[in-house]
């Protein structure tokens, strides 16, 4: 961490105030969810600290996410955002109640609330809130940061990379054209739920049972309406930027665009980036825009939200603005064929 101390702590009772150092504590339980918070150099339990909240992507446990993974980002920005005159923040990582939950129950939407409790009386500022993550956990974000059963919290910015945007498609979308799915379905009802030898017919006919398991009902409509898409109304006045690219092979590119659509028709000022041959990866321009907003609170200085659509094309390890790499302005999505990083096909028992 270039000179940061980090100290890594497994019970939260044995964090120090005015320390010069990053305390991590792992795993806290909380009204039926883990949270892994990230306390400021020279933290203080009545301070007033901004506090980010992210949830991990489907399958992901906040281990795996911060060891295995070899994740830093969380302590890095801890470390920073006390640097130079700033104010500190606050960081956590959910396990969004469980390796197979989608983070939108009630019971995980009740231990956010309570995390909010917790952290208002450690130092944290539950009314200047942001969320972030990718996959599963943009989706979370996003429905996070609408407080659909309104809690005692207030989300000012959300940062949502690859979510799933129609919660209901879960229970639609065909495994064979977006294989990587099927881990979806694997997760919640047990390895080889999603055995690509027994026909598309049987594989159909499991989906609104994963629908049920993870959302309470089978009914995509209403699964739709506890998501994103259902809950878009309620990011008005929000900072909001949001991710996508054309070859994700979890979640469908039309219905992100549909999300999009829906935000702006609702006239909820947001930014959208597409990035057209990326997967299911991080976004550098989301982290890039999530950096800037943190450093902006922190410093005192004014955020400048970025509006509308803006095109990338990955070009090796980067995200080249599809302008610069066409040689020409680009004002309208290209014309694009949805074809997942990955595929799959029936193969007939013998």
């Amino acid at each position: 961490m270039g000179g940061a101390r980090l100290i890594v702590r497994n019970d939260f009772a044995d964090a120090q105030e005015r320390i010069d150092a990053v305390q991590m504590v792992n795993n806290v339980p909380i009204a039926g969810a883990l949270y892994t918070i990230f306390l400021p150099p020279g933290w203080q339990r009545d301070g007033q600290y901004p506090v980010v909240l992210s949830g991990n992507g489907a399958g992901i446990s906040n281990n795996n996410r911060l060891f295995n993974d070899q994740e830093i980002y969380a302590p890095v920005i801890a470390w920073n955002s006390t640097q130079a005159g700033r104010g500190g923040l606050i960081l956590a990582v959910s396990n969004c109640g469980g390796t197979e939950s989608q983070g939108a129950d009630e019971k995980t939407l009740r231990s956010v609330g309570a995390f909010f409790d917790f952290i208002a009386e450690h130092g944290g500022d539950r009314h200047n809130a942001v969320t972030t993550g990718g996959s599963r956990g943009g989706g979370t974000a996003l429905v996070w940061a609408a407080n659909p059963l309104d809690l005692d919290y207030t989300v000012r910015a959300v940062f949502a990379h690859v979510p799933p945007t129609h919660y209901g498609s879960l229970g639609r979308i065909s495994l064979f054209t977006y294989p990587a799915m099927g881990t979806i379905a694997d997760l919640v009802m047990g390895e080889g739920a999603a055995d690509y030898d027994e026909g598309a017919e049987t594989m159909a006919a499991r989906l609104p049972e994963v629908l049920d398991i993870l959302f309470g009902t089978r009914d995509a409509d209403e699964a739709n309406a506890r998501g994103p898409m259902g809950l878009a109304g309620r990011l008005r006045d929000k900072v909001v930027v949001i991710s996508e690219g054309t070859h994700d092979s979890f979640f469908q590119l039309a219905l992100f665009l549909a999300f999009d659509r829906h935000l702006t028709a609702l006239g909820i000022d947001h930014a959208t980036a597409i990035i057209l041959g990326d997967g299911h990866g991080m976004s550098n321009w989301v982290y890039t825009q999530t950096l800037a907003y943190l450093d902006a609170i922190t410093s005192g200085a004014a955020y400048d939200a970025p509006g509308g659509r803006f095109y990338f094309i990955r070009d090796g390890r980067e995200e080249t603005p599809l302008g610069a790499f066409l040689g020409r302005p680009v004002e309208e999505l290209p014309f694009t064929v949805e074809l997942p990083t990955g595929a799959a096909r029936a193969c007939p028992s013998t």
